[in-house]
């Protein structure tokens, strides 16, 4: 088996290229990004490629076994302006079988810009941030410069983060990204005998090792080929959705005036502070005098916050009554311009322009399809000396927003067809980008997400603005159906949930008729009520509080839902006999990280330590098994598609995953196809795949169900 570690530096590593030619800062970290925003050439993208061998690799398998009797051997240095060494790497990565390094899917997506041909997926990836990930998720140290001394490995000198070096031929550079490749398989053999003695000991044999890395392997290959296709957009229907939240805005903002609430700009701040103090008063003198224990306050001034959950909060406590209306209205009236404004600032304005208080950052924008690069501009501080500095730095963010936009405005654009795409990044673990420079991402409960843009919490006024790249073109979308409800029946062996899935019945349908004994005899509250019996099934699964139930079915419906507190103090102490398996196996889970203070889940060696006031996470320790494992069974799923949909494919990409859902692109003489193999991949995780292998540990069978939607 041949196994090498690799490393590159890119443009952010010099000042200048071979020949001396200034490069730009770093500021993005997604080729694409670069080339638009940074606009460094497609040349001087990578500048070096090193890759260490090992003095010896045997097996025949990738396990930790291996991994962990790696040791060092001959590297080499790369460098990318040179044909001839373009070609010996090239020679070398399509002999890997095993390719190790830190951030892999930040290396690979970058190589890929260059003309090194694509590396094939038969090559299984080992990323640092996996294995530290797999050996503590609590660990502060994510990347290779900070990992050394902590794992007692190596050390070093000077990092990026302190120098950049003159020029790309700089041999303090060329040693420098030599020893990254050399640590970095120094600290892989480390962390994966620690794994083999510490942790994996007592609950994973060879068998779950091999299973472990292939699947992180391939989940890495999923973000690469996610990073690479990017999220299709209509910009012009981003436009048109901003220019109709204006609307919605300014309506607001006239229509709380009219009743002296302002609710932005100077005095808006005082006057919601009085405009609460109003409510709270009647509510205390008309319904509830303790109003004040049920609200939030601001850390500093003690303030009650005028946020949505206060907000809610009030309207439901509002008595019956003429001015009570008014007030009730009012509120309506400020949770639509939160509403529009939050979509305006987190969502709009990023994609379309830059952050919206910080102009210089414009790293979650769309790039347009085929773009020129924008005009160079220096670095801007994020703080200046001199009102001078900020002038230029302002006039220099607007001259590049300006420009950003003209290309937009330069093209025939259509709401139906997209003409950008967002690049987010994309992690695998909680890590870093690369070498401690960018953003932190990941999340703790094991599921892969992504930034800069957030396109998972994409709200669906920013989904609808999703387009195919194809004219005609269609976005296949399959969801799984109550995906953790149902990993939660696997897990649980709770019957009730289990016989439910089994037989296709309404499973919100039959919680609600827990709730009500009419439920049948009543249609036309059915809607609302299995809407409730939808929260309450979710609700187990995190064993919310009364209060928590009330405050998100009240949310979640718009207001439309608003049930007295004492019917969910009842839910909370009816969950015993309704899901008696589920919560005598949550009862079960506490119990064992009181003693064990660790929770892991099978396969995947994924886990969680929880440590301190554990009555405060109770909900987080029930919680992570369910939903990491939901996570796991989409990621299964985006595996198998994988080896059907070719990467780079012109006709069908795969760009998306939230969670339960994966969204593909599709040319319109594909979409068919594109279905068929959606079904297949479905259908071999539920047959031989991952949840296959769940049902067979557990000695249980809980179907899947999914669903697919073709939008555009």
């Amino acid at each position: 088996m041949n196994v090498i570690s690799l490393d590159i530096e890119t443009y952010g590593a010099a000042k200048g290229n071979h020949i001396g030619v200034l490069l730009p800062d770093q500021t993005v970290f997604h080729p694409k990004k670069s080339l638009y925003l940074d606009g460094v050439k497609n040349k001087d993208l990578v500048l070096t490629v090193a890759i260490t061998l090992p003095k010896n690799s045997t097996s025949q398998t990738l396990n930790f076994d291996l991994l962990a009797g790696l040791e060092p051997g001959k590297t080499m240095v790369f460098e990318m302006h040179n044909k001839e060494h373009r070609e010996k790497l090239q020679a070398w990565l399509y002999r890997a079988d095993v390719i190790i390094g830190m951030n892999l899917q930040f290396d690979l997506q970058y190589l890929y810009h260059t003309d090194v041909q694509p590396i094939p997926m038969k090559a299984q990836l080992v990323d640092l941030s996996v294995l530290n990930y797999l050996h503590s998720e609590l660990r502060e140290e994510r990347s290779l410069k900070a990992l050394g001394p902590v794992l007692g490995a190596f050390a070093y000198s000077e990092t990026l983060k302190t120098t950049r070096f003159k020029r790309a031929n700089d041999q303090k550079l060329l040693f420098y990204n030599a020893q990254d490749t050399h640590n970095t398989m120094l600290a892989v053999a480390e962390l994966s005998r620690r794994l083999l003695c510490d942790k994996f000991h007592d609950h994973f044999d060879s068998q779950h090792g091999e299973y472990c890395l292939n699947f992180y392997s391939e989940s890495i290959w999923a973000t690469i080929a996610m990073s690479h296709a990017g999220v299709p957009m209509s910009s012009l229907a981003l436009q048109d959705l901003m220019g109709s939240l204006e609307e919605d805005i300014a309506s607001a903002e006239e229509s709380a005036r009219s009743h002296e609430l302002i609710l932005r700009g100077p005095g808006s701040a005082t006057s919601k502070d009085e405009f609460l103090h109003e409510v709270i008063k009647l509510i205390e003198e008309v319904s509830n005098p303790d109003i004040m224990d049920a609200l939030d306050v601001t850390p500093k001034s003690k303030k009650v916050s005028f946020s949505d959950k206060n907000r809610t909060t009030l309207y439901e406590a509002l008595p019956e009554g003429t001015d009570a209306d008014i007030y009730r209205d009012l509120l309506n009236v400020a949770n639509k311009h939160s509403k529009a404004m939050k979509l305006m600032s987190s969502y709009c304005y990023p994609l379309l322009y830059h952050r919206r208080n910080k102009p210089d950052d414009m790293s979650s924008v769309l790039i347009p399809i085929d773009a020129e690069p924008l005009p160079r501009k220096n670095h801007v501080p994020e703080r200046f000396s001199t009102p001078a500095e900020r002038l230029n730095a302002a006039e220099a963010s607007t001259i590049n927003t300006r420009a950003h936009i003209a290309r937009f405005d330069k093209r025939e654009r259509s709401t139906d067809t997209s003409d950008a795409r967002a690049y987010p990044t994309w992690y695998v673990t909680p890590s870093h980008i690369k070498n401690d420079t960018g953003s932190a991402g990941g999340t703790i409960q094991g599921r892969i997400t992504c930034k800069q843009p957030s396109a998972q919490t994409f709200p669906k006024p920013i989904k609808a603005c999703i387009k195919s790249v194809h004219e005609g073109g269609k976005i296949v979308a399959m969801d799984l159906s109550q995906a953790e409800l149902r990993v939660a029946a696997l897990l649980s062996g709770e019957t009730s949930m289990i016989e439910a899935y089994q037989n296709e019945r309404d499973l919100h349908a039959e919680r609600a008729r827990s709730l009500w004994g009419d439920y049948d005899d009543k249609p036309d509250d059915q809607h609302q009520r299995r809407q409730v019996g939808k929260m309450m099934n979710f609700a187990d699964l995190f064993l919310s509080s009364a209060n928590t139930m009330r405050e998100q079915v009240y949310a979640q419906s718009g207001g439309e839902i608003s049930i007295p507190l004492p019917f969910y103090q009842k839910v909370v102490a009816q969950r015993s006999e309704v899901r008696p398996h589920l919560t005598s196996w949550q009862k079960g889970l506490l119990r064992k990280v009181k003693q064990d203070h660790i929770i892991m889940l099978p396969f995947t060696g994924q886990s969680r330590t929880f440590l301190g006031d554990l009555g405060a996470v109770r909900s987080e320790i029930v919680n992570f098994p369910v939903q990491t494992t939901a996570g796991n069974l989409t990621l299964a799923i985006q595996h198998a598609l994988m080896r059907s949909l070719t990467f780079n494919n012109p006709y069908a990409s795969m760009f998306l995953q939230i969670y339960d859902a994966i969204y593909i692109d599709a040319h319109p003489d594909h979409v068919d196809r594109v279905v068929d193999k959606v079904n297949k991949a479905v259908q071999y995780v539920t047959e031989e795949g991952y949840w296959a292998d769940l049902q067979h540990i557990y000695r249980r069978r809980v179907p899947l169900k999914h669903d697919i939607e073709i939008l555009g």
